[in-house]
């Protein structure tokens, strides 16, 4: 296998792929969810690829990994999300797969929300003006992801 074979490798990347904290950790981590995947060389585990047969010496690897990425994909998304997507033996594209149809299925309803809370955002409502402009930032960057105009 390609990549991660060995444990301290595999501790390696659970490390790297360590649940984000924080709401700007989540974001980010939301904006671009192929780049760390891409990196550490593991996108075949949600990408469609076809894993190993069980018969095939990499095959435990393989699961190990998938674990790991799976453990990565429920951290990432919320609780309710989790609910929808939680199933045992499920493997990380099963997982990825069923985020990605909950999103383009969801995708008009969350653009009308994000264009309703845009334009009725008050200045009022937020503790600063700095933190008015941010929360103006980040719904025009999450537009952009949805690619909503």
């Amino acid at each position: 296998m390609k990549g991660i074979d060995s444990f301290t490798n595999k501790t390696q990347l659970l490390s790297k792929l360590s649940i984000p904290s924080t709401r700007s950790q989540k974001y980010r981590t939301r904006s671009s969810p192929l780049i760390v995947p891409r990196y550490h060389r593991v996108l075949a585990h949600i990408d469609g690829s076809d894993p190993p047969s069980k018969t095939d010496p990499t095959y435990e690897n393989w699961t190990e990994i998938d674990a790991i990425i799976l453990q990565w994909n429920y951290g990432t998304i919320s609780d309710d999300l989790l609910t929808w997507v939680l199933e045992p033996d499920s493997t990380a594209y099963e997982a990825s797969f069923k985020i990605q149809n909950i999103f383009l299925n969801n995708k008009g309803p969350r653009a009308a929300a994000l264009e309703h809370e845009f334009t009725n955002l008050t200045l009022r409502a937020m503790s600063s003006l700095e933190a008015y402009c941010q929360r103006l930032k980040d719904l025009a960057n999450v537009s952009k992801i949805w690619q909503v105009n």
